[in-house]
C-alpha cells in the first residue's frame, strides 16, 4: 500500500468522522428542543414514584420550587438529561468511526 493511498483512507475517514459529528450535534440539538417541551411531562414521570411513596405517610408533602428561575432550571436540566439518554445511540454511532480511525492498516 503506498503512502497516497493511506493518506486517500484516512482522510476519508476524517470526513466520515466529521459528518457523523455534525449529525450528533444537530439531533443533540433538535432532541433538547424536543424534550423541552415535554419537560414538565417528563418531571411529572420521573417525580411520580415519590408521590407515590409518600402520598400515604399522613403528612403533607409536596416538591416546590424556592426560586423563580428554578422551575426554568430544572426542566432544563431534565431535558438535557433526557436527551442524552435518547442520543445515546447515535453517540455510539459517532464513536464506532472514531475507533476504526485507529485501525488503519499502515
Amino acid at each position: 500500500m503506498s503512502n497516497e493511498e493511506n493518506e486517500n483512507g484516512f482522510i476519508s475517514h476524517l470526513t466520515e468522522l466529521r459528518k457523523r459529528l455534525i449529525h450528533s450535534f444537530l439531533f443533540l440539538f433538535l432532541f433538547f428542543i424536543g424534550c423541552y417541551f415535554f419537560a414538565e411531562n417528563i418531571y411529572g414521570f420521573l417525580v411520580d414514584p415519590f408521590a407515590k411513596a409518600v402520598k400515604d405517610d399522613g403528612t403533607e408533602r409536596r416538591l416546590i420550587f424556592t426560586a423563580l428561575q428554578e422551575t426554568f432550571l430544572t426542566y432544563l436540566k431534565v431535558s438535557f438529561f433526557y436527551r442524552f439518554f435518547c442520543n445515546l445511540p447515535i453517540y455510539f454511532n459517532a464513536n464506532m468511526e472514531i475507533y476504526s480511525t485507529r485501525f488503519i492498516q499502515t
